[in-house]
C-alpha cells in the first residue's frame, strides 16, 4: 500500500481517502516451523549426523548472500571443533565456485551443498544454529522461519534489526577481521541453548503466523 501528497491511499486500482497506514507482517506458517524434536531426531539421522554441530545457512548461491564467509568460518572451526558440519540449502551461479572453494579450504567433508530443497522445515529442525552472513536483506523469511523453529540466528549487521523477533538473533559484520567474534557466537549458543519451542512461539505470539496475517488483512484492509 502506498500514498500521494493528497492522502489518498491505493491498495491495487482501488483507491481509498483518509485511510490510516496499516502494516502486514511477512507471515509465515507457524505450525510447519514450530520446532519438533521427533522431526529432528529422524533428520539429523538422515543427514548421518549424531554429535556433530549442524549450522545452517538456507539462501541463493550469489553474491550478495556472502556464502564464502561462511566458508572462511568453517575454515577456522574445523581444527578447533572437528565434529561440526554446514548444510547450506540453495542453488545459484557461485555453486561450483563455493564448492571449490570447500576443498581448497580442506573442509570439503564439513560441508554439505544439497541444492534445493522442497520442504526445508526438516532442516531447521535438525540445525542447532542458523547463519546468515548477507552483504544486505530486506525482511527474510528464512530468518523468521529459522526463529519459529526456536534456532539462535547468527547474522550480519547488514540485516535490520527489526528482525530479531524472538530475542535470538545477534547482529555481527560479515567481515574477515570479525570472524572470531562470530566464532565466539557460535561456542557461546552451542553450549547455552535455550527451549526451542518456548522460542519459536515468540514468532507467533509476535504476529508472524500467515493465519494472523491473514486475519489481520481481512480485518483491516478489505472490511
Amino acid at each position: 500500500m502506498c500514498s500521494n501528497m493528497s492522502g489518498i491511499w491505493f491498495y491495487g486500482n482501488k483507491a481509498f481517502k483518509n485511510r490510516e497506514l496499516y502494516l502486514i507482517k511477512n507471515g509465515i506458517d507457524y505450525n510447519k516451523f514450530a520446532f519438533n524434536e521427533t522431526v529432528r531426531n529422524l533428520t539429523r539421522k538422515q543427514l548421518g549426523l549424531t554429535e556433530e554441530l549442524m549450522l545452517f545457512h538456507a539462501g541463493r548461491l550469489t553474491n550478495v548472500k556472502n556464502q564464502l564467509f561462511l566458508l572462511e568460518i568453517m575454515k577456522k572451526l574445523s581444527i578447533s571443533k572437528p565434529k561440526i558440519k554446514l548444510i547450506i540449502a540453495g542453488e545459484g551461479e557461485l555453486r561450483e565456485t563455493l564448492e571449490r572453494s570447500a576443498e581448497e579450504y580442506d573442509i570439503k567433508n564439513n560441508v554439505n551443498f544439497i541444492g534445493s530443497v522442497n520442504n526445508i522445515s526438516p532442516l531447521y529442525q535438525a540445525a542447532d544454529i542458523f547463519l546468515l552472513p548477507s552483504f544486505h536483506e530486506g525482511f527474510p523469511v528464512t530468518l523468521t522461519e529459522a526463529q519459529a523453529s526456536g534456532l539462535p540466528c547468527i547474522v550480519s549487521d547488514a540485516v535490520s534489526n527489526e528482525t530479531n523477533i524472538t530475542g535470538s538473533v545477534v547482529y555481527i559484520p560479515a567481515e574477515s577481521s570479525c570472524i572470531n567474534q562470530w566464532l565466539k557466537e557460535i561456542y557461546k549458543v552451542s553450549i547455552n541453548v535455550e527451549n526451542r519451542a518456548e522460542i519459536g512461539l515468540r514468532v507467533k505470539q509476535q504476529g508472524f503466523d500467515i493465519i494472523d496475517v491473514a486475519r489481520y488483512f481481512k480485518k483491516n484492509i478489505i472490511s
